[in-house]
């Protein structure tokens, strides 16, 4: 009896990263029979597990999906409870926090935002208390705080003073852009969203400004996520759309966008040595960045990783003191490729024309 329970809860394991799979792959209604599945498995064999709370946070996931926000949210709701009950979780783990944005999320869909600022600003609480002020995960928090701001001044503008939300969504996504240039540099998708929403904020008031985090934006998109990717039409979409309206032809759009480019590139260099050298020093490892200091950071690294388990550190924060090192050394391994950016660019410019033409 027990060999099959394994064997099912190995398959419930898979089942769930099959579902979280799709989930970020985009998923199709037909995947949410591997979430259930997981869900159903779980619950048989390993009722009160953290994997049965993962499992239904994919569920719950699926059902906003596809557009079951009620159902969704009552899912949500049990997913909260697990974490505040199971033992080395509780209502200070970054989990708890997640779920509560997720919470949020719902009440988003459903335009409560006074329900989704509270419980938004309770997540980005737990998060930034639990993973640190530089955390990616923190970031993300205060991207989406902003976001829920702009929304209710959007939609609601009579229900509480627009300028005063308006001054509380700015203060957000300056500190979202601040904290991702700080933990992951200017050449990453997590900062481009920062840029894209700060050029949002400028249209109107700064258009220099605007342009400029939309260059950024565009030209990470570009480079990391290729000419497909929806976030890279849309980017350069409105990029060279601003552009134009504020005198720009299409050929200096494109001109600067090679260039911003090129000073992004050097820019995430530039990054790299300066956190590389930040934590060498924080460890007091003599020397300049080489072979023998960055093996002696990674030995340092895994040390306190192993203070951090046994302190009963969540994994995520365990997780980023690697991972901080390894953003950094990737940066310095980013070259510049103006042949490939190049064509990208011009692939991604003639699918957004593409796509216009058919509309």
């Amino acid at each position: 009896m027990l060999k099959i329970n394994v064997h099912h809860f190995v398959a419930a394991r898979i089942l769930s990263q099959i579902s979280g799979y799709a989930l970020s792959r985009g998923p199709q209604e037909v995947d949410k029979i591997f979430a259930d599945r997981a869900v159903d498995i779980c619950e048989d064999v390993a009722p009160e597990s953290a994997a049965l709370a993962a499992a239904l946070n994919n569920q719950a996931r699926f059902q906003k999906e596809f557009g079951d926000l009620e159902v969704a949210l009552q899912t949500y709701q049990r997913v909260k409870d697990f974490w505040s009950g199971l033992p080395d979780f509780g209502v200070t783990h970054p989990n708890y926090g997640s779920t509560l944005n997720n919470i949020a999320g719902i009440y988003r869909e459903l335009r409560d935002y006074a329900r989704a600022v509270e419980l938004m600003e309770q997540a980005l609480s737990i998060t930034e208390d639990s993973l640190g002020q530089n955390h990616t995960d923190t970031a993300r928090r205060y991207r989406n705080l902003g976001a829920l701001y702009g929304e209710w001044a959007y939609f609601f503008p009579d229900m509480i003073e627009e300028h005063d939300l308006r001054t509380r969504e700015a203060e957000a996504e300056d500190t979202a852009l601040e904290r991702s240039l700080h933990a992951l540099g200017p050449w990453h998708q997590e900062t481009a969203l920062g840029f894209n929403n700060a050029a949002t904020r400028w249209l109107d008031n700064e258009p220099k400004t605007a342009i400029d985090y939309m260059q950024r934006a565009a030209s990470v998109f570009v480079g990391i996520y290729g000419p497909d990717h929806a976030w890279t039409c849309e980017a350069v979409r409105d990029c060279f759309a601003f552009c134009a309206k504020n005198g720009l032809t299409s050929d200096e759009t494109y001109k600067a966008l090679m260039q911003t480019y090129e000073n992004l590139v050097h820019e995430q260099n530039a990054w790299g040595v300066a956190k590389l050298n930040s934590l060498i020093s924080a460890h007091d490892i003599p020397g300049e960045i080489n072979e023998e200091t960055i093996s002696a950071l990674a030995a340092a690294l895994s040390k306190k990783q192993e203070r951090m388990r046994r302190d009963g550190a969540p994994v995520e924060a365990v997780q980023w003191v690697m991972q901080e090192a390894s953003y950094a050394a990737s940066a310095l391994a980013l070259e510049l490729n103006p042949v490939d950016f190049d064509a990208r660019l011009r692939a991604a410019i003639a699918r957004v024309n593409a796509i216009a033409a058919s509309t």
